[in-house]
């Protein structure tokens, strides 16, 4: 009609497109920001001599196309390293990205271990609920391992364990749904995420795919597969692994000219040297090394075991395969403390141990025991943050033992520049309880020795840290409330199930 007012045109469908995020994804993305959030409050970069070597390989992939590097500290790792390539190859777009924005490829780095510490975080949450876990158990256990294990000491640095954990847990993840779903997708996932921790370790090999590949065996067979098909889901799995192999045999071939004989340089100038209770009793409670020491919270997670086997069978024999694997061969090894804060060797299981803690038993005193041991676990590894190993304990500590024990080399020498004085000072923080680095650093901090950041901005520090726990405390209270909506949801089926 002429004259009308023309009807607005629906926008229904349109505005559809734009619907906000469930709470359950909000709270997913919410432990993500967070975690990455804390992590990047050192804003620096621990590169160890292992990292120096990793990040030197992407400088040279970038900058001249070669494998090629100079090592200009021990001279073990030229013109080659013995490293793997997954943590050289992630950290290549992190430095074309840095050449781009800041025409400087190693400024971006600092990005790089934190991303992956925190999507190790939300990988334990989303698993705990894979399993069946509430809302608050699931962000119970990715907060205590965010921030009560040594997940937090090793954003800050550049080694091969942290993505090991993160792929392992990943591929728990996929395969869990596999047998939930049946997709063929899941399996190959899962096999390119084990592939992936043998991209960074050639140990993963005995470590990783020999217990997954069990572990993936008893998933697919579980299925009833008919016929072959069983078989050929397992080769899914497999086929990424094999082309991982295939990998690291022609970089074998590159480095060292063979497939079969990698070269003494491939020890990294150690070997399995060091007797086995030795080295259980150094992973497991020695006062500078342990598990015990770094991670309080295992005790809990130990409480926690029996319920878990009851309730994931299966996937509790995985872990428990994992973690003695991984305990029998470094036990042996000459450098079973990894050389760094806490037993480098065991954080990629650490994702895995803390899942566990969504068993805790109900009883009250075991509950409480748990949140002391977390707390614990918190003040850990802050005192880490605050009083760093690599740049504080180590360097004034190494000569102070040097000079207590008289340190020195067949040649007279007591410089830390011999391989023969630096050993016996690390075994010296390893078993010796006056020069643990968990006791110097109480006594540094008492002393007023701290990191320059948290001297100088430790107000500004102090008061993110206050936020991020007020993150935690959001968190946290979406999370009941998406239980107690749960629960509302389950009871009402119920009820019209009754009433059918």
């Amino acid at each position: 009609m002429a004259g009308a007012t023309a009807e607005p045109p629906d926008l229904t469908p349109r505005l559809a497109t734009f619907r906000p995020l469930s709470r359950p994804a909000q709270l997913t993305l919410g432990l993500f920001v967070l975690a990455l959030a804390v992590y990047l409050l050192a804003l620096r970069t621990n590169y160890g001599y292992d990292g120096q070597m990793m990040y030197r390989v992407t400088e040279s992939l970038a900058v001249r196309q070669s494998f090629q590097v100079v090592d200009p500290v021990w001279h073990m790792n030229e013109p080659y390293t013995f490293y793997g390539l997954a943590v050289s190859l992630l950290l290549l777009p992190v430095f074309l990205l840095g050449q781009v924005l800041q025409h400087d490829g190693s400024r971006l780095i600092v990005l790089y271990e934190p991303t992956i510490t925190a999507l190790t975080v939300v990988a334990v949450y989303l698993l705990a609920r894979e399993l069946g876990a509430s809302y608050v158990r699931s962000l119970a256990a990715a907060l205590a391992f965010a921030f009560g294990t040594l997940a937090w000491y090793y954003s800050t640095t550049v080694f091969t364990e942290p993505l090991v954990g993160l792929a392992m847990i990943g591929a728990l993840w996929s395969l869990y749904r596999y047998r939930r779903d049946g997709h063929a997708r899941e399996l190959l996932g899962a096999g390119a995420l084990v592939a992936l921790t043998l991209l960074a370790r050639w140990d993963s090999l005995l470590l990783v795919i020999v217990p997954f590949g069990g572990y993936a065996l008893i998933q697919v067979r579980g299925r009833l597969l008919p016929g072959t098909k069983w078989i050929g889901r397992l080769l899914l799995f497999a086929a990424p692994i094999a082309a991982a192999l295939a990998v690291n045999l022609a970089y074998d071939w590159v480095r060292y000219g063979s497939l079969l004989d990698a070269g003494p340089r491939a020890q990294g100038g150690g070997a399995f040297s060091t007797p086995l209770l030795t080295g259980l009793y150094g992973l497991l409670l020695s006062p500078g090394a342990s598990i015990v020491m770094y991670v309080p919270l295992v005790l809990a997670v130990a409480a926690s075991f029996p319920a878990f086997l009851r309730r994931w069978r299966a996937e509790a024999l995985l872990i428990t395969a994992l973690l003695v694997l991984r305990l029998l061969v470094y036990a042996q090894w000459s450098f079973w403390d990894g050389r760094e804060w806490g037993p480098r060797f065991l954080v990629p299981v650490l994702p895995l141990l803390v899942l566990m803690l969504i068993a805790l038993p109900a009883d009250r005193r075991i509950r409480i025991g748990a949140v002391v041991l977390i707390g614990l676990g918190v003040s850990i590894q802050l005192l880490g943050q605050i009083v760093p190993y690599d740049t504080i304990v180590w360097p004034q500590t190494a000569p102070l033992i040097v000079s207590t024990l008289g340190l020195h080399d067949a040649a007279g020498s007591s410089c830390l520049c011999s391989w023969v004085v630096d050993r016996a000072a690390a075994t010296a923080m390893d078993f010796d309880p006056r020069f643990s680095p968990l006791v110097r650093q109480v006594i540094l901090l008492r002393q007023g020795t701290i990191d320059p950041e948290w001297q100088a901005f430790w107000p500004v520090l102090t008061a993110l840290l206050g936020l991020a726990a007020a993150g935690i405390l959001l968190l946290w209270r979406t999370a009941r409330r998406l239980d107690t909506e749960a629960g509302a949801k389950t009871w009402s089926l119920r009820e019209s199930r009754m009433a059918g």
